[in-house]
C-alpha cells in the first residue's frame, strides 16, 4: 500500500506539471519488434515520448522500465492493430507504473505476456505484470476489439473531463479506480467489457487519504464483472454516483469489502440503476439499501433490479409441488401450448425408415408428433453435417461458414418450414479450441467469431425476416469445450489446470464476440418479425457428495454457469439438464430442475429480447427407456407422470424451451456405430439407451408419446387414464406384458393393434375370454382399436 501511495503522489505530480494544452509533436510508428527502449525499432529512430503519438501497428514490443524507474509516461496516443503486442511484464517485485497521456485503441493486446498455454503453468514471460494510468485530462477514449489487461488500472486528472470507454475485453488483475481532483465522468458503452479480479471503485481506493473529495460520475452500459463494489466517497453531499443504464449490468461478490464500511465522515454517494440495469450482488454482499438505511448520503435510486443470490429464490419441494399443479397437462386448459416448449433434438440418430435425406425425414416425421421446436446442428468443418445426418444425404465434404452451410439446399428447406416455430441450432464454425490459450491471443480468430455469428444472423433475417419463428444460435454442453469431456474435476481436483484462468476468460470473449454479432446484426432489422437469438450452454451443475446432491458453486469447482456465463449479455442460457434428474433422490422429481434453473436464472445477465418467461431454457434432457439401459430408480412406466411434473415446472418458472435427446436415439458410446448403417432391430434394440422420441420400430417412446397426445388433442387425459369417450370400452392390465383383457358395453367385433406412426401390427377376433396376447409386441407404445357393433374406440397401450 506504501509503494501504491508513492507513486499515486508520483503521478499527481506528472499530471500538476504537465500542461493539459500541449500537443503531441510526433507520430511515430514500430517499423519492427523488440524493446520499447530500442530507438532502432521506431520510424524516427528515437524512443517516443509522453507528447508522442504511437502507432504499434502488428508489431511485439516489449515495455519494461528502467531498473529504478517507477513511474514513466511512455507516449500521448497509443494505437495497436490486431496483431500487435504491447507487453507490459516485467522482473521486479516493486511497481511499475506505466502512464498514457492521450486516447488508446487496441485491436491488438496489452498484457503482461505468456508463452504457450500449460495444464501445469501460466507460462509467463515476465512473473511480474504493470499497473496503467490513464491520463483523463487529455484522453477521451479507450476503444478497441482486442485485449487490455494491467495489473491496477487508475483513472486520474486535475481537469474536469469526460473518458469514454468502448473496449469489448479489459481487465484488471487488481483494482480500477478513479483518481481526480475535479469532476471526472466516465462512460462504459453497450459492447463493453471489464472484469476485475479485485475492487472496482471510483473513489479513489481505500484509503482515506485518497478518497474523492469532488464528483465522479460513471456510468455503464456495458457488462462488469468485479470482486468487490466500492460504494462510498468523501463528498459531502450527493455528488459521485455510479448509474447502471439500460442493459448495464454490475456483478460483485461483495460490497465494500465484504461490509467493511470505510469511515470517511461525510459519504455522498448515489447508485441508480435504469429499468433494464442489473447488480447482481454475491451470497455475502451487502446490500446497498442496508447501507441507505444506515447512511443519510447514501442513495439508492434502484429502477431495474438489484438480484440477491439464487439460494435466496429457490422454494421448497412442497412448495413447487403446489405451484406446479395446476399447470399439468391434465390440470392445465391449454395444455397444447406446450408443443411450442417440449421440443426434440435431431443429430446423429442411428436409424431412419424412408430414403428422404436424413434431416427432412426428422421434419417430416417431427411434425407429425406436433412440436414446432425442433433442435439441429449447423456446423462447419470436414464431413460434419454428414456425421450428424448420415442417411441417404448429399451433404458436400467442407463448409467453410455458417452462412455457406445455412443457404444449403437442405438447411433452407428446414428454416423456412412454416410449422415449426423455434429453430434451436447448434452454431458451430469449428474454429477448435483455441479460447483455452487464453483472451490474450488470438485476436483474429475473435474477430472472425463476431463476423460469422454477425453474417449468419445477417442471412436468416433477410431470408426468412418476415416469417413467425425464432432462431436459437447456441453452442453445445459448454462445460465440455472448457474441461474436456474425459475430465472429471468436482471428483478429480487435482487435474484442474493451472491455467484455468485464462481458459475461463478465453471462452467468455469467445461467447461474447459471438453475441456482439448477433445483437449488431439484428439492430439491422428492427422491423423483423422472425428474431435470432444467441445462448451459450452449460452443462455441469450438480454432483452427488456425501450422500446429498451439491453444485459446482460450493464445490468451488470451475464452470460455465459462474464464471463464463456472467461475463456477457444473453438472450437465453441453456442447461443441457441431465445432471437436474437427481436420479438418487428420484422421489423428489424434478426439484432437481427447479434448482437448476433458479441457479441459471441468477448468473444469466439478459439483453432483454426476450419478454416472456425466464431467459432460461433446458437444451437437453431425456430419461432411458431401453430396458437394459433404464436405471433402477425409476421404471418406464412411470415417465408419463414424471413428465407431467416436469411440464408444470416448466410452465411455473417460465422456462423457454425443454429438447429432448433425441429424436432417432443414438446409443452406448462404447459401440463403434458406423455412420450411414442401417442396423437390424435385434442390434438396435441391444446398443441404444433409449433416449429416444420414435423407437427403431417406428414406434413412438413412452415419453414421445404421452407427449404426442398433449400436442395433437384438445382434452388431456390423466396419465394412467385408459378411459375412451366414444364407446365405453376399457383395457387392463396397462401398461402390459403378456395377455389384456377387454371389457365393452357393446360386441366386440374385432381389434387391431397399430404403432403411434400408424404401422399396422396385428388383427385379431376376441373368444368368448375378451383377452388378447400382446407379448410378441416389442417394448413401446401403441393404439389399440377396438370395433364393436355400436361404434370404436382408441386406447394407448404401453408394452413393458
Amino acid at each position: 500500500m506504501k509503494c501504491f501511495l508513492r507513486n499515486i503522489l508520483l503521478l499527481l505530480f506528472f499530471k500538476l506539471t504537465l500542461s493539459i494544452n500541449a500537443l503531441a509533436q510526433n507520430e511515430v510508428s514500430a517499423i519492427s519488434g523488440g524493446h520499447w527502449s530500442d530507438p532502432t525499432i521506431w520510424s524516427n529512430q528515437k524512443v517516443p515520448t509522453k507528447l508522442d503519438n504511437v502507432d504499434l501497428k502488428d508489431y511485439t514490443v516489449f515495455l519494461i522500465l528502467p531498473q529504478g524507474v517507477d513511474t514513466l509516461f511512455v507516449c500521448n496516443n497509443l494505437n495497436i492493430d490486431q496483431a500487435g503486442n504491447l507487453l507490459i511484464g516485467h522482473d521486479e517485485e516493486a511497481e511499475k507504473w506505466i502512464g498514457i497521456n492521450g486516447n488508446i485503441h487496441c485491436d491488438g493486446t496489452i498484457a503482461q505476456g505468456r508463452g504457450e498455454s500449460s495444464m501445469e503453468s501460466e507460462s509467463f514471460l515476465h512473473p511480474y505484470n504493470s499497473n496503467l494510468i490513464i491520463n483523463t485530462n487529455s484522453a477521451t477514449s479507450i476503444t478497441g476489439k482486442g485485449y487490455i489487461n494491467p495489473k491496477n488500472l487508475v483513472l486520474s486528472g486535475t481537469e474536469s473531463s469526460t473518458l469514454t470507454i468502448d473496449h469489448y475485453n479489459m481487465v484488471v488483475d487488481g483494482d480500477f479506480n478513479i483518481i481526480n481532483t475535479s469532476t471526472q465522468e466516465v462512460d462504459f458503452t453497450a459492447y463493453t467489457f471489464l472484469k476485475v479480479y479485485g475492487s472496482l471503485g471510483i473513489s479513489g481506493g481505500r484509503d482515506q487519504k485518497w478518497l474523492n473529495k469532488t464528483p465522479i460520475v460513471f456510468t455503464t452500459e456495458g457488462v462488469i464483472v468485479c470482486e468487490n463494489l466500492d460504494l462510498y466517497s468523501k463528498n459531502g453531499s450527493i455528488q459521485s454516483s455510479i448509474y447502471i443504464k439500460n442493459g448495464g449490468s454490475i456483478s460483485t461478490k461483495t460490497v465494500n469489502h465484504t461490509n467493511e464500511w470505510v469511515e470517511s465522515g461525510n459519504k455522498g454517494f448515489q447508485l441508480k440503476i435504469a429499468r433494464t440495469g442489473l447488480l447482481r450482488l454475491g451470497e455475502d454482499a451487502l446490500h446497498p439499501e442496508t447501507i441507505q438505511n444506515e447512511e443519510e448520503l447514501f442513495q439508492v435510486l434502484n429502477y431495474g433490479e438489484i438480484r440477491t443470490h439464487f439460494k435466496n429464490h429457490i422454494e421448497s419441494y412442497d412448495s413447487m409441488m403446489v405451484q406446479i399443479e395446476p399447470y399439468k397437462p391434465e390440470n392445465y386448459e391449454n395444455a397444447t401450448e406446450y408443443k411450442h416448449v417440449i421440443g426434440a433434438s435431431h443429430i446423429g440418430g442411428w436409424y431412419n425408415f424412408t430414403e428422404k435425406p436424413y434431416l427432412i425425414e426428422g421434419l417430416d416425421m417431427f411434425k407429425e408428433f406436433g412440436s414446432t421446436a425442433f433442435k439441429t446442428s449447423l456446423t462447419c468443418g470436414w464431413q460434419k453435417m454428414h456425421a450428424h445426418y448420415p442417411f441417404n444425404h448429399d451433404w458436400p465434404n467442407q463448409f467453410n461458414t455458417m452462412t455457406g452451410l445455412a443457404k444449403y439446399h437442405l438447411m433452407d428447406t428446414l428454416f423456412s418450414d412454416e410449422e415449426i416455430k423455434t429453430h434451436a441450432v447448434w452454431a458451430n464454425p469449428n474454429f477448435g479450441d483455441y479460447y483455452k490459450e487464453g483472451p490474450d491471443k488470438n485476436n483474429d480468430i475473435y474477430a472472425q467469431e463476431e463476423e460469422q455469428f454477425f453474417q449468419l444472423t445477417v442471412h436468416l433475417l433477410e431470408t426468412y425476416g418476415d416469417m413467425d419463428k425464432r432462431f436459437v444460435l447456441q453452442n453445445w454442453e459448454g462445460d465440455w469445450m472448457l474441461r474436456g469431456s474425459t475430465r472429471n474435476w468436482e471428483k478429480e481436483p487435482e487435474t484442474i489446470p493451472v491455467d484455468i484462468r485464462w481458459r475461463v476468460d478465453g471462452m467468455g470473449r469467445m461467447f461474447r464476440s459471438r453475441m456482439r454479432g448477433v445483437e449488431k446484426a439484428r439492430a439491422l432489422y428492427p422491423e423483423a418479425n422472425a428474431e435470432v437469438l444467441f445462448s451459450v450452454e452449460f452443462n455441469k451443475l450438480f454432483y452427488r457428495k456425501d450422500g446429498e446432491y451439491t453444485n459446482m458453486i460450493e464445490l468451488e469447482v470451475p464452470n460455465l454457469i459462474e464464471q463464463v456465463i456472467p461475463q456477457m449479455r444473453l438472450d437465453i442460457s441453456s442447461w443441457s439438464s441431465y445432471d437436474g434428474r437427481w436420479l438418487q433422490e428420484i422421489e423428489v422429481f424434478p426439484y432437481g430442475f427447479l434448482n437448476g434453473i433458479r441457479i441459471a436464472e441468477y448468473f444469466t445477465t439478459s439483453a432483454h429480447f426476450v419478454n416472456e418467461g425466464t431467459p432460461v431454457m433446458l437444451g437437453e434432457f431425456g430419461m432411458n427407456e431401453n430396458e437394459p439401459y433404464i436405471p433402477k430408480q425409476y421404471e418406464r412406466e412411470e415417465l408419463p407422470e414424471m413428465f407431467s411434473d416436469l411440464l408444470g415446472l416448466v410452465k411455473y418458472t417460465g422456462v423457454q424451451q425443454v429438447y429432448l435427446w433425441n429424436f432417432f436415439s443414438s446409443g452406448d458410446q462404447a459401440f463403434e456405430f458406423e455412420k450411414g448403417e442401417q442396423y437390424e432391430l435385434d442390434t438396435l434394440y441391444k446398443y441404444l439407451d433409449g433416449k429416444w422420441v420414435v423407437e427403431p420400430d417406428q414406434s413412438y417412446g413412452t415419453v414421445g408419446a404421452y407427449l404426442e397426445e398433449i400436442f395433437n388433442e384438445d382434452e388431456i387425459k390423466d396419465p394412467t387414464s385408459t378411459e375412451d369417450n366414444f364407446v365405453k370400452t376399457s383395457i387392463f392390465p396397462n401398461p402390459a406384458e403378456g395377455e389384456i383383457y377387454i371389457t365393452s358395453e357393446a360386441l366386440i367385433e374385432e381389434v387391431l393393434i397399430y404403432s403411434t406412426t400408424g404401422i399396422l401390427y396385428n388383427r385379431q377376433a376376441l373368444d368368448n375370454t375378451n383377452k388378447i396376447n400382446v407379448s410378441q409386441l416389442p417394448p413401446g407404445h401403441f393404439l389399440i382399436r377396438i370395433i364393436t357393433n355400436k361404434g370404436q374406440s382408441t386406447h394407448q397401450l404401453i408394452k413393458k
